[in-house]
């Protein structure tokens, strides 16, 4: 025969599994904004392909192009995958600096180099507005032959 537990300890469960499952959902939450990188606050963009020598770049500074270009950018999560990204965006803030790899498809961020490597790297599908942008500024910015995808 299972013997009963008393009503206050009945009470106590019902009181706390309700409390932890909220607790436990509020804290993914937290997690994920905390992991999603923040890209407000850029002063300056710097886009760079690292594929023929010399490396390409096209810096913008305008707070109007800056914000637009931020603006762009809508991250959904995905699997990592091989692609050989010849082309990188650094966001620097006043006091940040976060490094991008991206290709047509991937918008790998890596966030913040600590001790020579990329702790907190994320990996996003490619904002299709914010690729249009890059391209954009690639093929008119410039006379160079900037390697994009149409």
């Amino acid at each position: 025969m299972k013997a009963e537990k008393p009503a206050h300890v009945r009470k106590l469960i019902m009181t706390a599994v309700p409390v932890l499952v909220v607790l436990a959902a509020l804290a993914t939450v937290w997690a994920w904004k905390r992991a999603a990188p923040v890209f407000s606050g850029t002063v300056s963009i710097t886009f760079t392909e690292r594929y023929d020598q010399p490396d390409k770049k096209i810096t913008v500074t305008d707070p109007k192009e800056v914000r637009r270009i931020i603006g762009t950018i809508h991250l959904t999560r995905k699997d990592a995958c091989s692609c050989s990204h010849v082309h990188e965006v650094t966001f620097d803030k006043p006091a940040e600096r976060i490094e991008v790899s991206f290709c047509d498809h991937c918008f790998a961020v890596l966030g913040a180099k600590k001790n020579g490597w990329y702790p907190n790297a994320r990996d996003y599908s490619m904002p299709k507005e914010f690729y249009s942008e890059f391209r954009e500024l690639a093929l008119s910015r410039t006379n160079e032959h900037w390697h994009v995808q149409p």
